[in-house]
Order: C-alpha cells, then structure tokens, then sequence
C-alpha cells in the first residue's frame, strides 16, 4: 500500500454486560462486539496538512487540521476533542516511528450510531487510528486511556467474549458462547446520560473499598454462569445478584432501585453506574417493554437481536494480549 492509498479500516462498537468497574481489579467480563461502528477512510491530497472530519448518523460533528509529520493542531471546530485526538495520532506516531502517516492528505471516520450513546465512538477511533500507523491497537489504548481495554477487544471480534484483565499490559480474551435463547426478552435502553468513563474510573479508583477478592471472584463466576443459561428466570436472578454485589462496593443504589423499582423484570447497569444503557430482561411483550420506558422518557431502545454481533462459528482457543 501506497502511502496515501485509500484505506479503509472498520472497528466494531461494545456493551459490557458484566463486569463493570471490577474488571478493572481483575473480574472476568462478559463483553458484547456491536454490529454498530465505525469506519475511517484516507484520500490523497494536496494540501500540506492532515485534515480531519469525523461523522456520526447525524452528519459531521468534528473537523480538525494538523501538521504533518509532527501532528500540532492548526485549527479544529473543537479545541478539547481536538488535542485529545492530536495526543492519539502522536502517541500512535511514537509506537510506529515507519508509519504512513508523513504527508498531507484527508481522513474521514464515520460512525453509524449517535456518537452520544456510548456504544464505544472512542474505542473504536482507537483502534482505527492504531490501523491507521499500522501500530498495536491495544498498546496504543493502554497509553491514551485509563481503561481496562475490554472496549478495543471488541473492536476486533465478531462473538462476546470473556475478558480478564491480568495486568496493565496483559489480558485474557476468550470467546464466549452467549446466544440465549430468551435473546427475545432482553432490551438495551438509552438513559440519555453519557458517562465519562475516564472519569468514572478514577472515581471507582478513590473509593474505599478493602479486599475486593471475594466480589472479584463472585462476578467472575456469575460472568462464566450467564454465558450458558438458557432460562430467563435464573438469568434474572443472577443479573440482580450482580447487581447486589456491585451496590455494595459502589456504595450506591442499583438503577433498579433508583429509577425503575416497579419495572416487571430486572434492569441492570452497563458500564458506568448512572449513564449510557441499561439491560431490561423481561418477560412481558415487546410492547408492554417499549410503553413502560417511554413513560420514562426513554426512547431510544433496541432489542438484543439488532444490536449485538453474535458470529457462532468462532475460535475456540484462548488468547493472550499483552500490550
């Protein structure tokens, strides 16, 4: 490939169904690859700079101008997403010193949800960026993210996976056989409240929790035990006996308690508590479903079958990612 030859790369978007902040401490995850992403393309051109324009379902929502090979922001419709970007593409320079990336030419990522809800626009511009200086995707997030990385695994993958975090530079992903057959009774709901996960993380970071050894194993456990339950009825109990579990170490209400106590099923957090989505398992029609949350507000919801990526043909060996 030439050096501005067009490229087109693609990174799937993410849910983490299990596993949320303990994951950090070592929990296995259950984590979910999205048939929602995005996609990043480059064309030649003439001009002496990189020009940026990212664009989400609802068109362009940020372009950007940087030097070329030392990447400074010239110009940018958004100074804080701007340097947050150029800190990326120098880090990503800094892994690959032989990347592609030496001439002026134009970038174009296009996510196909609202960048909005949280279905992984900055994990998946990771990774896109790490194909871009054809550099190691998960080295490239460890450097620019305090995440645990489950996120940029996803990106690759076309199954849920498993995901243990060993370390800062290592993690277990393996494939993971969860295809329910109540997949009919699960919903994912926007709550309209993107979290910061950065933030979230060094807030989890600074509370005072002791030994977290029995809870980390616990979620483990429930992680590898709704990966192979095929009734509703005990899915529930363990999505609520996690939910317990994590209440306690948050220090905080379960969203059920909080905002849904008289929902017909359970609701459980994905990701950081209070934001973003939440799982609905019930056993009421579809209708009933949708009704009860746009009483609530909530709107914007989809059904397990539409969102999730669930290839069943999958590699059956583990794999070990150090980065």
């Amino acid at each position: 490939m030439d050096k501005v030859d067009k490229l087109v790369a693609v990174a799937n978007g993410k849910l983490l169904l299990t596993g949320e902040y303990l994951v950090m401490d070592g929990a296995t995850a259950l984590a979910l690859p999205l048939n929602l992403g995005q996609t990043l393309s480059i064309e030649p051109s003439d001009d002496v700079y990189l020009t940026w324009k990212a664009f989400d379902v609802n068109g362009i929502w940020f372009e950007g101008c940087y030097s070329v090979p030392e990447f400074s922001l010239v110009s940018s419709t958004n100074r804080l997403i701007g340097e947050t970007l150029q800190h990326i593409l120098v880090t990503a320079a800094t892994l690959n010193p032989h990347h592609r990336v030496t001439q002026g030419m134009f970038i174009k990522t296009c996510l196909n949800f609202n960048r909005l809800l949280g279905l992984g626009s900055s994990s998946t511009l990771i990774a896109l960026i790490a194909d871009l200086f054809d550099t190691d995707k998960y080295k490239l997030h460890a450097r620019v993210s305090t995440g645990s990385g489950y996120d940029v695994a996803c990106t690759a993958v076309d199954y849920p996976i498993f995901y243990t975090r060993k370390s800062k530079e290592e993690a277990l992903v393996e494939p993971a056989n969860f295809n329910p057959a109540f997949a009919h009774n699960l919903y994912f709901a926007y709550l309209g409240n993107k979290q910061d996960t950065n933030s979230e993380i060094v807030r989890y970071q600074n509370i005072e929790k002791g030994s977290l050894m029995n809870q980390v194993a616990a979620i483990t456990e429930i992680s590898r035990e709704l990966s192979v339950i095929q009734d509703l009825t005990t899915f529930t109990s363990l999505i609520e006996e996690h939910e317990k579990i994590m209440s306690t170490v948050l220090n905080r209400n379960s969203i059920r308690q909080h905002k849904f106590s008289d929902f017909n099923g359970c609701v459980k957090s994905l990701g950081a508590w209070g934001g973003d989505f939440v799982l609905a398992a019930s056993a009421m029609d579809e209708t009933a479903v949708f009704n009860y949350f746009a009483k609530n507000n909530i709107t914007t919801i989809f059904r397990f079958k539409d969102l999730v990526l669930n290839n069943k043909v999958i590699n059956n060996h583990d794999t070990i990612i150090k980065f």
